[in-house]
């Protein structure tokens, strides 16, 4: 199990020329790859994103791509920069004296390094973006690990409120099983009645007010919830479907229940599972 939130960096300098790779990543339906600084260079983008693409089913990424010469000795002037902000000082009467100065502090006026060394090395760029993919991997991984205990640990007390659930739903149907049974003798005692029909009839009603079917497949749930989690691959999408099935068993159990104690236990039910969605949107 892997999570979705992740980083990584690397950083090469050779022959005069310092590359840097970043790569992050954050939850995301499906797989969304963002990549800067290498309009140039499709092929290599497109090397990027099937990297990226093989080991990874869902997230956002975004890849920063930073080339700049290493030394101050690599410093270059651009006249149309120059000339941009010159046209602005121009406008705005500014006074002589102070505009050089204000000019050669603007982004773009001067550069580091030269349009050779920002060229893009292929070899160079492959090394510094696996280097970079391999570290936030790696925390994808880690990060995974310890959602996975959250989740473990959130699961065992939503099974403990289900059971707790079961049992007091056992003792409900018997009181209420007992409480009408009572009631069918007072009204048949009272009106003349279609036997066999009212008997059906009763015997659906009392089936409608059962909350066993339910507590039943929120315990199935939450067994195949353990089996998905310590499954491979991306798991993210089936966790959060059985989590919906979950709250719905929850929300028809609230609505039949007349039992004070079961109700009280399913709001920390539906919590639980709330605690669990918000883990699970995370997970790959």
């Amino acid at each position: 199990m892997n999570s979705m939130t992740g980083f990584g960096s690397s950083e090469i300098v050779k022959d005069g020329m310092k590359l840097n790779v970043t790569v992050k990543s954050v939850n995301h339906k499906n797989l969304d790859i963002r990549i800067k600084g290498m309009a140039e260079a499709p092929a290599l983008e497109q090397m990027v994103k099937s990297a990226i693409a093989k080991e990874a089913k869902r997230g956002h990424f975004d890849v920063f791509v930073r080339t700049e010469g290493e030394s101050n000795t690599d410093l270059r002037f651009d006249p149309e920069a120059y000339a941009f902000y010159e046209r602005i000082l121009r406008e705005k009467g500014a006074a002589r004296p102070a505009e050089v100065a204000w000019l050669l502090e603007r982004p773009g006026v001067i550069k580091q390094g030269t349009d050779e060394a920002l060229d893009l090395d292929e070899a160079l760029l492959k090394e510094a973006f696996h280097g970079a993919f391999s570290d936030l991997l790696t925390m994808r991984e880690k990060e995974g690990a310890n959602l996975k205990q959250v989740l473990e640990t959130n699961l065992a007390k939503l099974a403990d409120y289900v059971e707790a659930i079961q049992s007091a739903a056992a003792d409900e149907k018997a009181e209420e099983k007992e409480s009408f049974s009572m009631r069918v003798k007072e009204i048949m005692g009272e009106y003349e009645l279609d036997l066999p029909r009212f008997s059906t009839e009763l015997a659906l009603l009392y089936e409608k007010m059962s909350i066993e079917e339910e507590i039943a497949r929120l315990i199935s749930h939450i067994d195949q919830f353990n089996v998905i989690m310590n499954g491979k691959g991306s798991v993210g999408r089936r966790l959060d479907f059985l989590l919906q099935e979950m709250f719905r068993e929850a929300n028809t159990i609230a609505s039949k229940s007349r039992h004070l104690g079961i109700l009280h236990d399913i709001v920390e039910v539906k919590t639980l599972i709330d605690h669990l969605r918000e883990q699970v949107a995370n997970i790959e």
